[in-house]
């Protein structure tokens, strides 16, 4: 599966790795996000305006039962655009 880079949205940059190839199920979560699955885990790069919008997508994810391994803020503490 391709990997885009383009948001629709500015905000912070994050990266989040899940256990498991979820590549559909991370797509209908992350509806704007660079997806990629492989090797046993899914890689979402997403955008986030703020803390409670980071938040409540880490909430759909414990709703669905997926296993967070790591989230990692990328690209500095600047907002993207």
């Amino acid at each position: 599966m391709p990997v885009t880079t383009g948001f629709s949205e500015p905000g912070y940059r994050y990266q989040l790795i899940l256990r498991g190839e979820c590549g559909p199920l991370a797509e209908w979560l992350f509806a704007d996000a660079a997806i990629k699955s492989g090797g046993g885990c899914t890689s979402v790069i997403f955008s986030a305006r703020d803390d409670g919008e980071r938040y409540g997508l880490l909430d759909r994810i414990q709703d669905v039962a997926l296993h967070l391994i790591s989230l990692n803020q990328i690209g500095g503490s600047s907002p993207a655009t």
